[in-house]
């Protein structure tokens, strides 16, 4: 079985599309509190599959790829949308590592990018 790519942490071509309509004034702040609550809603999937309630951790999980894929962050979109379109039972131990990685990398990414 052939494996994919893991996308791009980061849509720059993309994300420097949305400075330009945006503009840096705009978009920073935007960046930097998507960043700060990234790993919070990551956890917070967490907890609703762990927990056992998969239809909240689809709905949490439609939203945050929403919220990623505006941000550029197309790895942890795609982790989102893994888990937003898993067959149940959801796989917990499948499907949680990679979006709590993602998570993490892109809070990092955005604060060592766009510092206070």
């Amino acid at each position: 079985m052939k494996e994919t790519a893991a996308p791009p942490l980061v849509d720059e071509e993309e994300l420097a599309r949305s400075f330009e309509a945006l503009g840096e004034a705009r978009m920073v702040p935007i960046l930097r509190a998507f960043g700060a609550c990234a790993m919070d809603e990551a956890r917070a999937i967490a907890a609703a599959l762990t927990g056992g309630d998969e239809d909240h951790a689809r709905r949490l999980a439609h939203g945050f790829k929403g919220a990623a894929g505006n941000m550029s962050a197309t790895r942890l979109a795609r982790a989102a949308e893994g888990i937003e379109k898993a067959a149940s039972p959801i796989p917990a131990e499948a499907v949680l590592p990679p979006l709590l990685d993602a998570a993490r990398q892109t809070a990092e990414w955005i604060a060592h990018r766009f510092p206070d």
